[in-house]
């Protein structure tokens, strides 16, 4: 904050020198200026340092159960639960049902849950309105974005019945995406996003 207000202040000190009317500097005054301007320097040069320490600052997963990815961890839960039941259980550890959102992110859960018998409950749901699919968080709800991989013929709402996201880990659909009953027990799988 301190650079800042400094920032400002030199700004608009060489901004009242340069507007002035009559175009002419006495010496003090280009000492002056050439003072403001070797500050403003050094500050560029301490906000670069800082950028490059931030950006070096590894934040880790809460602990060996998570797995990080990018910017999340994650939690592979083999504990079958409901959608709903799954979404309660993922905040009390403080995060959310999984929100997939690049073909990248897919494939690092799909390496995660290869070889296991059942889907896994994601964070989708049509439960407001029927076919309107959106990510279920804590902070709401939010549209699907760019990157869809439902399975051919899904979402189909089979029997009236399939509100809830899931992600297949059987070889023949693996990684695919499918509408499933709410109420069906299915592992599941948490995200945290990190902060810096």
């Amino acid at each position: 904050m301190h650079y800042l207000t400094s920032f400002s202040l030199i700004m608009g000190i060489v901004g009242a020198l340069i507007v002035r009317s009559d175009c002419q500097c006495s010496c003090t005054d280009i000492e002056v200026i050439k003072h403001l301007l070797q500050e403003m320097f050094e500050i560029k040069q301490e906000v670069y340092k800082l950028r490059s320490e931030t950006d070096s600052i590894k934040v880790s997963c809460p602990d060996v159960k998570w797995k990080q990815y990018g910017n999340k961890c994650y939690r592979f839960i083999k504990d079958p639960n409901t959608w709903s039941d799954a979404k309660e259980k993922c905040r009390l550890i403080s995060g959310d049902l999984v929100r997939i959102e690049s073909k990248e992110e897919n494939d690092f859960i799909v390496a995660n849950i290869k070889g296991s018998t059942s889907g896994f409950w994601i964070g989708l749901d049509d439960t407001q309105k029927e076919n309107n699919w959106q990510w279920s968080s804590s902070e709401g709800t939010q549209s699907l974005g760019n990157f869809l991989n439902w399975a051919p013929g899904e979402p189909n709402n089979d029997r009236g019945d399939e509100d809830c996201g899931e992600i297949f880990a059987k070889m023949s659909k693996i990684g695919k995406w499918n509408d499933a009953p709410c109420s069906t027990k299915l592992p599941y799988i948490c995200e945290i996003v990190k902060l810096l």
